[in-house]
């Protein structure tokens, strides 16, 4: 560590390379997400490939969004949007009674 030893070779141990490039633009167009909640194919949840999702799309459950690196599931009765930066945010859909309760309109 700093020592020189003379009639020695500098040696060297490790190499680290670090790169770095600007991230892609992100798109904020909004459109609707083609699946359904239940593929045409036997009433079986829909799988969405994650890079046909643009901010602003909405799924509704039970459904799968599937990436390189992992899936998302959104289970029956949740509903999933892809938020202005690109995050997806998986929520509990609300029944009617629990809608109108939360509205103030509870009977």
């Amino acid at each position: 560590y700093g020592r020189l030893i003379d009639g020695l070779d500098v040696e060297v141990l490790s190499w680290t390379l670090t790169l770095r490039a600007p991230p892609p633009p992100l798109s904020f167009a909004m459109r609707s997400a083609s699946p359904s909640a239940r593929s045409e194919a036997g009433g079986h949840p829909a799988h969405v490939e994650r890079e046909t999702l643009a901010s602003g799309d909405r799924l509704a459950g039970p459904c799968t969004v599937v990436e390189d690196q992992t899936v998302t599931v959104v289970p029956a009765g949740f509903t999933a949007y892809v938020d202005a930066v690109g995050n997806i945010v998986v929520r509990r859909a609300l029944t009617e009674p629990a809608a109108a309760a939360a509205l103030g309109n509870a009977p």
